[in-house]
């Protein structure tokens, strides 16, 4: 799933669709229900991005009913968060409220450590239903979550959107703070796209106080890093494409070889490397197709920490990606 993802970072939406519909054949055929709902998900989310939200509902609800025959109360949860989010957008606030009522109950008995992702979504709701004040308490929390736990991509959100919440209260002087705090945590990262709707939100704050000339500077930095990022997307296309057609093969390889495994023809089991009991646990969450912020959820441990340990699997392995590691985990019987 890496290389649709890694299409729809750098805005290549049709490209990313292909690939993820090509995975989805792959693993209906492969008949490996969780990892479909995995594909029907991430083109859900693509469809999303471009606001083309009938497609969108429609993956995303084909998703929703393998999900629900799950038992895992962990997916469950993240589950009803993606629906949450998916009827917020599409302006169905009741049915979105009940599926954050679900999240939350379920965050609150198995996995409160996840309430920061309710928070998330609950500020998101209202502020689309223009609840400030209870846009802003939800924020709050999610922002001193994420600033514990060390989170500057989700702090730069949190910052965010606390300056459109401040923005939109006429809280001046706070969104202000909090939108530079954004901007210089962008900057670090070199984030094109967070950079592109900081400097869109700071020119509409400065609209708002009538300070047109700064207004303009704003939008002219918005435009230039717009302009970047259609620019990266261009150059990367031809390079993505190339590793569209290598990973789509590797794909192919993998999902022949788990319906092998599934109709009992196992491969013998090859010695085990090495491997630690983590580096286990890693690599069993990756062949399932789970992204690092989902193993790193699931384990309970830093992003950073599930690269690192991954780095070393590689190593072990004697593999230089996801799918070489899938691959040859699969085909030797490491999990």
């Amino acid at each position: 799933m890496g290389m649709g993802w890694c299409c729809s970072e750098t805005g290549n939406d049709d490209l990313a669709i292909d690939y993820h519909l090509r995975s989805l054949a792959a693993l209906e055929q492969a008949n490996l229900p969780f990892q479909v709902a995995n594909a029907l998900d991430n083109l859900a989310e693509t469809y999303g991005e471009r606001q083309q939200w009938e497609k969108a509902e429609a993956y995303k609800l084909r998703s929703y009913a393998i999900r629900e025959k799950g038992t895992n109360p962990y997916i469950k949860l993240l589950t009803q968060l993606s629906m949450a989010r998916l009827y917020i957008h599409t302006h169905r606030y009741p049915v979105a409220e009940l599926h954050l009522a679900q999240a939350t109950q379920m965050a609150g008995q198995h996995y409160p450590a996840l309430l920061y992702e309710v928070h998330r979504d609950q500020a998101l709701l209202h502020m689309h239903t223009q609840a400030w004040p209870q846009a802003i308490a939800a924020l709050q929390l999610f922002w001193q979550n994420r600033k514990q736990a060390g989170d500057k991509t989700d702090l730069t959100h949190a910052h965010l959107q606390l300056g459109l919440c401040y923005t939109a209260t006429q809280q001046y002087k706070e969104a202000d703070k909090h939108l530079q705090t954004a901007l210089a945590t962008a900057h670090r990262q070199k984030s094109l796209k967070q950079l592109e709707k900081i400097y869109e939100a700071l020119s509409a704050l400065a609209r708002e106080q009538q300070q047109h000339k700064e207004a303009l500077e704003y939008l002219q930095l918005y435009n230039h890093y717009r302009e970047q990022r259609i620019n990266q997307t261009t150059e990367h296309r031809i390079v993505l494409m190339q590793m569209q057609y290598e990973t789509q093969k590797k794909d192919e390889e993998i999902a022949a070889l788990r319906q092998q495994l599934q109709a009992g023809h196992t491969p013998a089991v090859a010695a085990q490397y090495g491997l630690s009991p983590r580096e286990r646990e890693i690599l069993q969450l990756l062949v399932a197709g789970n992204s690092y912020k989902a193993m790193a959820q699931a384990l309970r441990i830093e992003y950073e920490t599930v690269r690192t340990h991954l780095k070393r699997l590689y190593a072990k392995l004697s593999v230089s990606n996801n799918t070489e590691a899938v691959a040859k985990a699969v085909k030797e019987g490491l999990v």
